[in-house]
């Protein structure tokens, strides 16, 4: 695999060391751990009289606080942090890990 404006003769240019390649893998090769998110909606009417009736609404966002961890590095050209996980993943949804609401109406 000869490598373009390298001369022919230069044994580097014709031979390149795989560094920072996954040679001829897929892509999305490299999974990282699954996401894990438990939502929840509770909602109870209370009744006053036939006309008045009272509404409480509880929802909750990843209701058990479970860690959901990042995909491990992939430079593959830093051997001390290849495959390490660092940080936790981002939410989809803006919303901080763990959220509760509650409502009244």
């Amino acid at each position: 695999m000869a490598q373009p404006g390298c001369p022919d003769n230069n044994t580097l240019c014709t031979n390149p060391a795989d560094i920072g390649r996954f040679g001829s893998a897929t892509p999305n090769l490299l999974e990282g751990p699954g996401l894990t998110d438990f939502d929840l909606f509770l909602m109870k009417d209370f009744h006053m009289t036939d006309r008045i009736a009272l509404q409480f609404r509880a929802t909750t966002s990843n209701g058990f606080n479970h860690p959901n961890f990042a995909a491990p590095r992939s430079d593959i050209s830093a051997p001390g942090s290849y495959g390490v996980i660092t940080g936790k993943a981002f939410d989809l949804y803006g919303q901080p890990w763990r959220f509760i609401d509650f409502m009244m109406q």
